[in-house]
């Protein structure tokens, strides 16, 4: 039972218990034995009017009660309601304390100080990951060119190239990580902190797959586009564009790593139902396990299906903030042996 139906409960079954015993008193007063028969028949109709008084005092007071609760929990209720719109993702929002009584006030002002402390905590985190990324990966680029330099010598001892290849490797794995980890904590600032503009899906995607490919020229990467997306409105949206080709490239990397082929097919369709573009990553790959699909979205996470498979599980996690950044819906459907498709899309907003 809620507070307002307990407050409404207890004063109307108060109010008519007293009214009640007050009605009793009045008849138990009136001696019917000391009145004159003439006036029996009145006594007779003043007990009706005395229950039909009882039955309408009482509902009076119920829909007062109930009135004067909503006005009690109204506060309570708005403030909840307020609470249950902020996350991670608007923590600059503050209930308004001047709006309520002074005990409501006192809670209103309780919870803003508490989210100054979050909102504090989680920006002090955020310039924390991305200094660091930041910091590392200066010193490390110019660890790779060193090792480059190194390895572009000729008549190296075979050892020696072997351990400085492998230095390679591994320096540009912390690279990676330390870009992924600047680009997640882009991925996570608010909506109205990243900057959108008008871009186009095509080209986005034919970025995307010259970045794959630049850096993986075993990568087969096969674009197709829908026939229907023949205007220029059906493949633009609203979005970063830095942001979405990082997503779009995550998505191509993984999909052509998990396969033997090393090939994904890339599709852009037009969704008649909402109006707007429909993106989709298919390969013909590993696939992932049913009950690790729940998981593949969390930091760090790796399927049992990545071993001896370089990444750092940052990859998907990155790709899901993005995608809903841009408000958008992103669905895996894969099964092991037979492969993996991932699909993007976007809501008529």
């Amino acid at each position: 039972m809620t507070i307002r139906n307990r407050i409404t409960f207890w004063f109307t079954l108060t109010s008519s218990i007293i009214i009640f015993v007050f009605v009793l008193l009045i008849y138990l007063v009136i001696d019917e034995t000391s009145i004159r028969a003439d006036v029996i028949t009145d006594l007779k109709n003043i007990e009706i009017i005395l229950a039909l008084a009882w039955f309408i005092s009482v509902s009076i007071m119920f829909f007062v009660s109930r009135r004067l609760s909503y006005r009690f929990i109204s506060p309570v209720s708005q403030i909840i309601k307020k609470v249950e719109e902020i996350s991670t993702k608007n923590l600059h929002i503050r209930l308004n304390e001047s709006s309520y009584s002074e005990e409501i006030a006192k809670l209103a002002a309780s919870f803003n100080s508490m989210l100054d402390r979050l909102e504090n905590s989680f920006d002090v985190q955020k310039e924390f990951v991305s200094n660091i990324a930041h910091e590392l990966r200066t010193p490390l680029t110019a660890i790779i060119c060193e090792l480059q330099l190194l390895l572009a010598k000729e008549n190296i001892p075979e050892k020696t190239e072997i351990s400085l290849k492998k230095m390679l490797g591994d320096a540009q794995r912390l690279s990676r990580l330390c870009s992924n980890l600047m680009d997640m904590t882009k991925a996570s600032y608010e909506s109205h902190q990243v900057s959108l503009e008008k871009v186009r899906l095509d080209e986005l995607i034919m970025e995307a797959r010259n970045d794959m490919l630049n850096s993986n020229p075993d990568y087969n990467i096969r674009i197709k586009l829908d026939e229907k997306l023949d205007e220029e409105n059906k493949v633009t949206i609203l979005g970063n564009k830095y942001l979405l080709r990082t997503a779009f490239s995550n998505i191509m990397d993984n999909a052509c790593k998990f396969s033997d082929d090393k090939a994904v097919t890339v599709s852009l369709e037009y969704n008649p139902e909402n109006e707007k573009p429909m993106l989709s990553f298919i390969d013909q790959g590993r696939g992932i396990p049913e009950k690790e699909q729940e998981d593949i979205f969390a930091p760090f996470s790796r399927g049992s299906n990545s071993r001896n498979i370089e990444g750092s599980g940052i990859g998907l996690s990155l790709v899901k903030r993005i995608i809903k950044l841009h408000q958008a819906t992103l669905k895996i459907d894969s099964t092991p042996g037979k492969g993996t498709t991932v699909c993007i899309l976007w809501n008529k907003q």
